[in-house]
């Protein structure tokens, strides 16, 4: 239950993936960078009115975002997709991702 003090703490999802993820590119593995120089991501695509807990935390700590790319050869993957898995808590994913 969303108590009404919590509403007016809500972050806006457009601005806070933005934020999070404006710089990408960085966090890619050495190898994926350039299979993937032409993919932009679709901020536009998340409605504005969309609104994240104070206390969900979007991106691992340890920022590494992309870390399930770390060991795979690029050269031997067709299809990438990138889903959403959020961290209601630090450290505990509620396996949503795919």
């Amino acid at each position: 239950m969303v108590r009404i003090h919590d509403l007016r703490r809500m972050r806006d999802l457009h601005k806070e993936v933005r934020l999070h993820l404006n710089q990408w590119r960085g966090h890619l593995p050495k190898a994926w960078r350039e299979r993937l120089e032409e993919v932009d991501p679709n901020f536009d695509a998340i409605p504005t009115i969309v609104k994240v807990a104070p206390d969900v935390q979007l991106i691992p700590e340890t920022g590494r975002i992309f870390y399930a790319l770390e060991e795979i050869d690029p050269t031997n993957v067709r299809v990438v997709v990138f889903g959403n898995d959020p961290y209601p808590h630090p450290g505990q994913a509620t396996g949503r991702s795919f």
